[in-house]
């Protein structure tokens, strides 16, 4: 995951999918999830995973000041999901 979190092609695919995202749905951060959720690993968050990215999208936001990077950020967190890097 590490390597994955550095490489350049997944933050260019990140910051695609979190503008593209954001531009969706502005600063909704539970619609912002789901559909992050949904157009990568296919299925709706659980109300844990929300609840933990919603804490994570408020300190990408208090950290940045910049929504569009908010919403990337998140991006970059859940396209390193064991269940996106990883098949069964």
């Amino acid at each position: 995951a590490l390597t994955l979190l550095n490489d350049p092609v997944f933050f260019e695919c990140a910051e695609i999918l979190g503008r593209s995202t954001f531009q969706s749905h502005g600063e909704k951060s539970e619609e912002l999830i789901r559909e992050i959720f949904l157009r990568c690993l296919n299925r709706e968050p659980t109300a844990a995973e929300v609840a933990t990215l919603e804490s994570a999208h408020r300190d990408f936001l208090s950290e940045t000041k910049n929504p569009e990077l908010a919403g990337i950020a998140l991006a970059r967190v859940v396209m390193n999901l064991d269940e996106f890097i990883s098949r069964d």
